[in-house]
């Protein structure tokens, strides 16, 4: 199990996601806005980060049932969901 501190719901079940190519980046899109993190900044992950989540992109455009997409509060990706991918409701816990 991971420990999950300072990390935020970003997308959860149900949610269309994907992945916006921008130069030697990408901007992820949920419903067809690209994601901000609180300071207002557009998540900009750099090629070398964003292998996990081009895996799961494919394979789950929508996100199912008990499945959620966790980013830290960093533009260019922390350890979050750009490191370990979409996490299950089960793997998140409750407060």
């Amino acid at each position: 199990m991971f420990t999950f501190i300072n990390l935020i719901v970003k997308a959860i079940p149900g949610d269309k996601w994907r992945l916006n190519k921008n130069n030697h980046s990408y901007r992820i899109m949920v419903n067809n806005k690209p994601l901000k993190n609180s300071e207002g900044k557009f998540y900009q992950i750099p090629e070398n980060k964003i292998k996990m989540l081009k895996l799961y992109v494919k394979t789950y455009p929508v996100l199912p049932e008990d499945t959620y997409l966790l980013l830290g509060n960093q533009p260019g990706g922390s350890l979050d969901a750009t490191r370990f991918g979409l996490i299950d409701k089960a793997n998140i816990p409750e407060r």
